[in-house]
């Protein structure tokens, strides 16, 4: 008889929600209004990579062989849960790529790189409101692979295309550069400094894909080597010096989690 007394109480209140819900005057437009964005129309002379010239610069560049690795990384593409979480969402796509083990568990049994597992050096407020630097993008990426960092001011743009040929070639390796969004004419994201890995490079256009994680914004698009060592070179305000790019490969994983200095 408890059951059928706690069924029928039960059932009443089902009742009573429902009416309510029924007659209610508040209507789904009483809620509060917040306006969303569209993802960004990309700037002149950057190309989309999904329009006609786009296609046409990616087959240019599988006939050259200098797409090796946009498979991998479109395999395990990574968007940004947030707007400033593009240095760690390009990790994880490189990390994911090259297939190395991040010895943690993402989900159930399975290791897996994600945003949630790659830690920087600065508070979690800073890096919502900021993002990482080029010097704590660095640092995360030294505990979990090998990696070098280049600047314009001491890497010549001769070696910039050295190094997008060599990493685009093979599969082995992956280019991320950090860029002035300002400088490319990206000025609808907060962050200033966009972080990217490089998909493919069409030396006939002198074009570079970017794999932008902030697709939500601006999609994947082919961008001019020269203007993209230019976004480079400009100088980043929290740091007060100038950006550039990393060459990622497998390698010897630390066991701390920072090796920089406080504060990087």
């Amino acid at each position: 008889m408890a059951t059928v007394r706690t069924l029928k109480s039960s059932y009443k209140q089902l009742r009573s929600f429902a009416t309510e819900a029924a007659t209610s005057s508040r209507s789904p437009t009483s809620f509060p209004y917040s306006p969303a964005m569209p993802r960004t129309a990309l700037p002149p002379p950057i190309i989309p990579f999904a329009c006609t010239q786009g296609k046409e610069y990616f087959r240019e560049a599988m006939d050259h062989g200098t797409a090796e690795g946009f498979f991998g990384l479109m395999g395990n593409f990574s968007s940004n849960v947030l707007p400033q979480h593009g240095g760690q969402a390009s990790l994880s796509m490189v990390l994911n790529s090259l297939e190395i083990d991040p010895k943690r568990t993402w989900k159930g049994a399975w290791r897996w790189y994600s945003t949630d597992l790659l830690q920087a050096c600065s508070s979690a407020n800073h890096i919502q409101t900021r993002g990482i630097t080029f010097t704590e993008f660095a640092c995360l990426a030294r505990n979990h692979c090998h990696v070098t960092e280049h600047k314009p001011s001491s890497t010549a743009y001769s070696t910039f295309l050295s190094h997008l040929t060599e990493t685009t070639s093979s599969a082995e390796s992956h280019m991320v550069v950090s860029f002035s969004r300002k400088a490319l004419g990206q000025t609808s994201l907060k962050a200033k400094t966009g972080f990217a890995p490089i998909g493919g490079y069409n030396p006939l256009q002198n074009k570079v894909l970017l794999m932008d994680s902030s697709r939500s914004e601006y999609p994947c698009a082919w961008v001019d080597a020269a203007l993209l060592y230019r976004a480079m070179a400009e100088i980043d305000p929290l740091l007060q010096s100038e950006r550039g790019y990393f060459l990622l490969a497998q390698g010897q994983q630390l066991e701390t989690r920072c090796t920089c200095p406080k504060n990087c």
